[in-house]
């Protein structure tokens, strides 16, 4: 699993790019968080809670549980289009992706 956050240069926006493998987590950064600060947020506290409970969430496209250890990302319309993966990687990247919007937003 390799992803990063770059500048989109379509929108000026944090935007994820990742390899064949994870193209599922960027189509989510795509579609669900878009350039929504709020629910990259919300997501982020989810990852970090202390008591690492279980959240689920529904989106336009995808699905997306974050528990104690892992996250799974599901299409909504294709049950087949399914990844999983650690839960700090995916903290990671919404604090990445979050760091950037201020950057961006503060120019």
């Amino acid at each position: 699993m390799e992803c990063r956050i770059i500048t989109s240069p379509d929108t000026g926006f944090p935007a994820l790019q990742c390899d064949r493998e994870t193209s599922l987590l960027q189509d989510f950064f795509e579609t669900e968080i878009q350039q929504s600060l709020a629910f990259a947020e919300l997501l982020h506290s989810r990852c970090k809670a202390a008591d690492k409970s279980s959240s689920d969430f529904s989106g336009n496209s995808f699905n997306i549980m974050i528990n104690k250890d892992k996250f799974i990302i599901e299409n909504t319309y294709d049950d087949m289009e399914r990844l999983e993966g650690n839960r700090s990687f995916l903290e990671k990247l919404l604090v990445d992706w979050i760091d950037l919007y201020h950057t961006k937003a503060n120019l």
